[in-house]
């Protein structure tokens, strides 16, 4: 067991790391020693962290049915509060896969389940998931509310990444609403805080945001010169899920600007890149 909890540790801290692919690596190990030695809370907590791997790389399907079988563990065991950070989970790749309806069922039990069982980190990140579920069928002001008790609640816990990200949404909720001071003041106080602790995705993800607040306000230099940034950190990173989306805006953004040549090799970079992403192993 201690083997195990040494693995599932590690892969924490790479995940941390945006290290993806060694942390889906030492948690599967450690779920394969925690399956073989019956440790059902182990293999469960094992489970939901793979899951939430899968969610943050694009593969929301393929963690779906890895957080059902976590569900199922941790009622058996009645654990209610690794259950609530496993269905939350849940409904967010329900969300992404499309199924709404689910999601949202999901993720209002995961909340209950967090707040009877005192788990406050639940509670952000149900709050923050159940926040995109309403700014995807137009409740913004329900949306921003969820986004505030997620961001009140990680700074209590003093989760600066997750504060990061809570901000990032309420600054994307601010550009769809055209608030563009808002939305600058929320997304260079993200970037503040990922550059501080070192977030490099975090880093990457404020950037291309600010290069959607300048690109909807015509600034096309501007909105360049962060998708750029954002292009060289993920490219540095080796995340092609997230270089994709980078260069989607670059060739949207060179189109604009008549830079047809920069455009198509921006184009055929991606294509390329969708071409040749795979599951880490």
């Amino acid at each position: 067991m201690l083997r195990a909890q040494e693995l599932a540790g590690l892969g924490v801290k790479k995940y941390q790391e945006s290290r993806y692919d060694d942390a889906f690596a030492y948690l599967s190990e450690s779920l394969e020693i925690n399956r073989s030695i019956a440790n059902q809370a182990g293999a469960a907590q094992d489970l939901t962290s793979i899951g939430v791997i899968l969610i943050k790389i694009g593969k929301a399907p393929e963690a779906i049915p890895l957080l059902q079988e976590a569900v199922r563990i941790q009622e058996q065991i009645r654990d209610q509060g690794g259950r609530a950070e496993s269905q939350g989970a849940l409904g967010l790749a329900r969300f992404y896969r499309g199924e709404k309806t689910e999601a949202r069922e999901d993720l209002t039990l995961a909340l209950a389940l967090a707040k009877s069982s005192g788990n406050k980190t639940a509670q952000a990140s149900i709050s923050n998931s159940l926040g995109l579920v309403e700014r995807d069928a137009g409740r913004l002001n329900s949306a921003r509310e969820n986004y505030q008790k997620a961001l009140k609640l990680n700074r209590k816990l003093g989760d600066s990444s997750r504060q990061a990200s809570n901000l990032n949404n309420l600054g994307s909720l601010a550009l769809e609403e055209k608030n563009y001071p808002a939305a600058r003041k929320y997304f260079l106080e993200a970037l503040k805080i990922d550059q501080r602790i070192e977030n490099q995705t975090g880093i990457a993800s404020d950037l291309g945001n600010l290069g959607r607040l300048e690109e909807a306000q015509g600034r096309l230099e501007p909105a360049l010169n962060n998708y750029l940034q954002a292009r060289s950190v993920n490219e540095k990173l080796g995340l092609g899920y997230r270089l994709q989306q980078d260069l989607e805006n670059l060739v949207r953004i060179y189109r604009a600007l008549g830079q047809s040549e920069k455009a198509e090799a921006a184009r055929g970079e991606r294509e390329r890149i969708l071409s040749g992403l795979k599951d880490p192993q």
